[in-house]
């Protein structure tokens, strides 16, 4: 399954989008990084320390420069400018659905290159315990680079992402899992 494919499947389960959105909100992650954590478990296991780095500098530079922008100025159109200027409503939230597209197109180009620097890598099957484990130690190190401490709610949340991408997870496990990997 493609990244964009699956990435799109586990956001649409229970709890997820609300699970990334205090993940990306709270605690300044990327949820496209996230999700590449669990696919890329799933698909070929730990990451290799080079890809990671390359999946994560790029990542970095195309959320800071093409996502957050588009997302900020979605955010503002709701949160306020429709409201507040002078300008008429439903043009303005018409307006903000346009720049909503555009934050998702961006994320999806996002999605596609992040895959494109995975392809290199030999797919290998894991069962779920394999996958389980190489899903915590990519959230790990994810976490490592960002400088972002492990807490409770934060294991929490990404709890939700790894039961969601394993069907047959549950969270008592894979918190064991992460604390152990």
């Amino acid at each position: 399954m493609s990244f964009w494919d699956y990435s799109n499947k586990v956001y649409q389960s229970t709890h997820v989008p609300e699970a990334c959105l205090q993940l990306q909100n709270n605690h300044g992650m990327d949820v496209n990084m996230l999700l590449l954590c669990c696919w890329y478990g799933i698909n070929y296991g730990k990451f290799k320390l080079d890809t990671f780095v390359q999946c994560h500098n790029f990542s970095r530079k195309w959320s800071d420069n093409a996502v957050k922008p588009l997302r900020n100025v979605r955010t503002w159109l709701k949160q306020s400018a429709c409201f507040d200027m002078q300008i008429e409503e439903a043009s303005c939230m018409e307006y903000r659905e346009q720049v909503k597209h555009l934050e998702l197109q961006a994320e999806r180009l996002q999605q596609y290159s992040l895959e494109a620097l995975c392809a290199s890598q030999n797919s290998a099957i894991h069962d779920s315990n394999d996958q389980s484990a190489a899903i915590a130690c990519n959230l790990k190190i994810y976490l490592e680079a960002e400088k972002i401490q492990a807490t409770e709610t934060i294991i929490c949340e990404l709890e939700i992402l790894a039961k969601n991408s394993i069907s047959n997870l549950d969270k008592a496990s894979f918190s064991k899992i992460f604390y152990s990997v």
